[in-house]
């Protein structure tokens, strides 16, 4: 399964937005994954996404007594989702040391995890043996038992009772591997190359980067250009993808933030349809079509199989 990392270390930067366009890119794709939200100041991808999908809140911690706090990251994945990671402004250094002290990205930690996944698909499975040779017993005392007579036939079909959650997302069967993927949301400012550069530099060997060209921001990203910028996304096999600007008047972006639209929502606009007219509408349907052909076309969300980085 996969971990996606939603990250651009500073505030404002576009992560959210990015988040949230995978998160209904996902939902719209019928995917299994979850949603986690980490920002413990301003949640706001998990206050618009909880009841469309599985969402939860973790946080990374300093605290030595917080030292479990974002392990449901990895758990959640070890449930068969892939787990989209919506990551705080000013929480590298605590990502870090997750990494450090879990020591999730090492070998050694992927071969515990296999062994982990192999013992539990046994137990599983003699689980599963153990329940059928109990049911077969059980039917085998019911035949005979009917044939002396003494339990009645009932002509009537049994109830079926749907407990399912029609937004709860699909699941897949845990193979044993989890890879990490950091998204990184760019301005093409200085200081937020220099935060690609130095995640880059400290974890580019272990986690493969997405560089996302934030065009909400600019569309003049020639700070990439430089020869040790250039020369470091292609030791690392950075994929490169720009997020289209989603085009909305001042107005209409504050209504859309003040109601916590998701993008579905907001193209239907069947909550709104006196404030949010059909042209506010057909903007957003605009911009997720756009979104969404280059979500599907780099392939990450899609394709559950194991990279080969």
């Amino acid at each position: 399964m996969r971990v996606h990392l939603v990250d651009g270390e500073k505030g404002g930067t576009g992560k959210s937005f990015l988040c949230k366009t995978m998160v209904e890119y996902s939902i719209e794709q019928k995917l299994p994954f979850v949603l986690i939200d980490t920002d413990r100041t301003n949640p706001d991808v998990l206050e618009v996404y909880r009841d469309k999908c599985p969402a939860y809140k973790c946080f990374f911690s300093e605290n030595e007594q917080n030292v479990d706090s974002a392990d449901p990251i990895l758990y959640r994945a070890m449930e068969g989702n892939h787990v989209i990671v919506n990551l705080p402004s000013q929480i590298y250094t605590f990502v870090t040391e997750w990494f450090e002290r879990t020591g999730v990205l090492s070998e050694e930690f992927a071969t515990v995890l296999l062994e982990s996944t192999e013992v539990e698909s046994e137990l599983t499975s003699e689980a599963a043996t153990g329940e059928v040779l109990e049911e077969e017993s059980e039917l085998q005392e019911q035949s005979e038992m009917e044939v002396l007579g003494e339990v009645e036939q009932s002509k009537e079909e049994p109830e079926l009772t749907d407990d399912s959650n029609s937004e709860q997302s699909p699941t897949t069967q845990f193979d044993g591997k989890i890879e990490f993927y950091k998204w990184f949301v760019c301005t093409g400012q200085p200081d937020s190359v220099d935060l690609f550069v130095q995640s880059l530099a400290d974890w580019g060997d272990k986690i493969p980067h997405i560089l996302v060209k934030n065009e909400y921001w600019t569309k003049d990203f020639s700070v990439l250009e430089t020869k040790s910028v250039k020369n470091l996304i292609k030791k690392y096999r950075v994929e490169e993808i720009a997020l289209p600007k989603m085009v909305l008047s001042e107005k209409e972006r504050q209504f859309f933030a003040a109601n916590k639209m998701t993008f579905s929502d907001a193209i239907a606009g069947k909550k709104w349809q006196k404030e949010w007219r059909i042209l506010s509408r057909q903007r957003v349907a605009t911009y997720f079509k756009q979104a969404k052909s280059i979500l599907s076309q780099l392939g990450l969300l899609n394709n559950p199989a194991i990279s080969e980085f």
